[in-house]
């Protein structure tokens, strides 16, 4: 990502995240308590086990609150902090999907400067970007996880595995083992969509000692948790929680097929763009690339796994908006380029504005001149001054034919790239 697709993302981020600090208060039920949670632990000096009204709280664990207490050490106790935290994560966020695009693409820069737009223009994801939950640190834990395996596919150290390890293991100080949905299976399935660059005897015994690793890290908070908390709070946070929200949930109890009604909604406004259907006639060699097959093992699974825990809430699935976005921008026939996807007139830049709340009525001005050239032009050279010195080596040749009798040797067609180039 060029340094001035950067800075647009960070601007539309902030322009977010401000209109939503001053349009709203903090949301009841969710955003209120995990603020009780935050207060509740700050005046008790307790960062082992999170309190509520007095009560060990065990429905999460102790991440997102050990990161208010953080911020509220520097910038004392207020209320736009916590509210903060979330959306630094999604802006980690889209830097991590630009990253990983780059991975799984590296032909195609196009993608990895747009998918971040992509993913900041989809309502579902910019919604929640501002909201006080535990989901967007999951998403980029995933992120981290998931680019871990990409490069332990690809390189030989232990610099990939101790991403995954390190994406693990946080996700489950910031959400439990729910990060293993969206991990694990893109871990397991990684022969198939690797296109063979992973030797089974050695890949599995890797993955497992990741996970055991992640796993690890959790545990070093959960185990001197539960001796702290007392045996009810220790059996809830070790097994209790995890078993009653897979099998038998006490809250937001959802039957199987619950998510499916949501997915045009969560895939809003990509799925009305055209090109996104036209990149359907070419399913067959897009099933064939590596990058494609990765999304859908992480976006297919990971909906699987989701729809088959009892417990269901539409942003449970922010952790497969970035595989959804990913894919679907590879499936494109259009390209995209690096100046044009961070331009405010740019279709991925509009939407992202007017999805977000407070931003609707934005409208980037209309673009009075055409794209400069040198946004069509590998290297910033103007197309046009090509075509002159390009022309006048023609005219001197012509003219060099002429005077010697000779007709202008006729040259080979240009290619499609160049062809392009110099219109």
């Amino acid at each position: 990502m060029s340094r001035r697709a950067a800075l647009v993302l960070a601007a539309l981020w902030a322009l977010a995240v401000a209109g939503s600090l001053a349009a709203r208060p903090a949301w009841p039920i969710d955003e209120t308590r995990y603020l009780s949670v935050g207060w509740e632990m700050w005046q008790r000096g307790d960062l082992l086990v999170p309190h509520l009204n007095g009560t060990p709280y065990s429905d999460k664990p102790p991440l997102l609150f050990w990161l208010m207490q953080a911020g509220w050490s520097v910038f004392g106790v207020n209320e736009w902090w916590p509210r903060l935290v979330p959306s630094f994560f999604a802006l980690g966020s889209l830097f991590l999907t630009a990253r990983l695009a780059r991975q799984l693409w590296p032909d195609r820069q196009d993608v990895a400067a747009a998918a971040p737009f992509a993913l900041l223009g989809c309502f579902f994801w910019s919604f929640f970007s501002t909201v006080l939950l535990f989901d967007m640190l999951l998403a980029f834990f995933a992120l981290l996880a998931n680019s871990g395996i990409v490069r332990a596919s690809r390189e030989i150290g232990p610099a990939g595995w101790s991403l995954v390890s390190l994406g693990i293991g946080l996700g489950i100080l910031a959400k439990g083992p729910a990060i293993l949905v969206p991990v694990v299976p893109v871990a397991f399935l990684a022969p198939w969509w690797s296109g063979g660059s992973v030797r089974p005897a050695r890949w599995y015994p890797r993955v497992l000692a990741s996970v055991a690793g992640g796993i690890s890290i959790g545990l070093a908070w959960a185990i001197p948790a539960a001796l702290a908390g007392g045996r009810d709070y220790g059996d809830a946070i070790l097994w209790g929680q995890t078993a009653g929200r897979v099998a038998r949930a006490f809250a937001h109890r959802r039957p199987w097929a619950w998510y499916l009604p949501f997915l045009p909604v969560l895939a809003f406004p990509w799925i009305l763009w055209p090109s996104l259907w036209r990149g359907l006639r070419q399913a067959k060699a897009l099933s064939r690339d590596p990058g494609v097959r990765l999304c859908a093992a992480w976006a297919g699974t990971g909906l699987l796994l989701f729809s088959a825990i009892s417990s269901k809430q539409v942003y449970y699935l922010l952790p497969l908006a970035p595989a959804v976005g990913g894919s679907r921008l590879s499936g494109s026939r259009e390209h995209f380029s690096s100046s044009r996807s961070c331009s405010p007139s740019s279709p991925s830049c509009r939407t992202a504005f007017r999805s977000r709340p407070g931003l609707r009525a934005y409208r980037p001005p209309a673009r009075s001149s055409p794209p400069r050239a040198a946004s069509v032009s590998p290297g910033g050279r103007p197309p046009r001054a090509r075509g002159s010195l390009k022309g006048s080596r023609c005219a001197r040749s012509s003219r060099s034919s002429r005077s010697s009798g000779r007709s202008p040797a006729r040259r080979p067609a240009p290619t499609t790239s160049k062809t392009s180039v110099d219109t």
